[in-house]
């Protein structure tokens, strides 16, 4: 007599990456936002930080340079869209 038993299979919980801001703040990878044709690593996310959403958009060394000195010269104008945070190691802007 053979007896067959159901196996049971378990989804392993996916872990999601995190990347600290230059304000100490830690933002959690939760989704795609999109796919970079080419490069993966140029890929856009969704992450969350404290409950809030954030866009995380990694950007070239020139590009993130550029974008900290606009920064610096228009970060208190509010018709602007600028970064709140970065990870200058990845060259990651955080939006």
């Amino acid at each position: 007599m053979m007896v067959l038993y159901r196996a049971r299979v378990f989804n392993a919980a996916r872990m999601f990456s995190t990347l600290v801001g230059h304000s100490g703040r830690e933002y959690v990878c939760q989704k795609l936002l999109q796919r970079h044709p080419t490069k993966p690593a140029l890929d856009i996310h969704l992450a969350l930080c404290d409950g809030k959403p954030f866009v995380l958009k990694p950007v070239s060394r020139s590009i993130f340079d550029l974008l900290q000195e606009f920064k610096d010269d228009f970060g208190n104008n509010p018709r602007l869209r600028i970064h709140v945070d970065e990870n200058k190691k990845e060259n990651v802007l955080v939006l």
